[in-house]
């Protein structure tokens, strides 16, 4: 997840991806199973279109959801929660 914004006490951007950390099985399955299987992308097929915007920063995703309501959305926060892992929100892609 590699978008980068302004940190908070220098002014210089930062990068939110975290290298060489990859999601736990257990936390895609339960993303899975509080989504559908179709609405988690996960494979470096599916994900590679997710690892730039708008801008020249590039990073790869670990995971791609897909909430359908704020329900779902909630529900994939706290996942990521519980194994520790960052969210990066995505709008339109720029």
């Amino acid at each position: 997840m590699g978008a980068r914004e302004e940190s908070p006490r220098s002014g210089e951007p930062y990068n939110t991806a975290v290298e060489g950390k990859s999601i736990p099985p257990a936390a895609r399955d339960e993303l899975m199973r509080a989504l559908s299987p179709d609405r988690v992308l996960h494979t470096p097929e599916d994900l590679i279109v997710f690892e730039y915007d708008g801008t020249i920063e590039r990073g790869q995703p670990q995971v791609v959801v897909f909430p359908a309501n704020a329900r779902e959305v909630a529900a994939c926060v706290r996942i990521a929660r519980r194994y520790g892992l960052p969210v990066v929100p995505r709008g339109a892609g720029t």
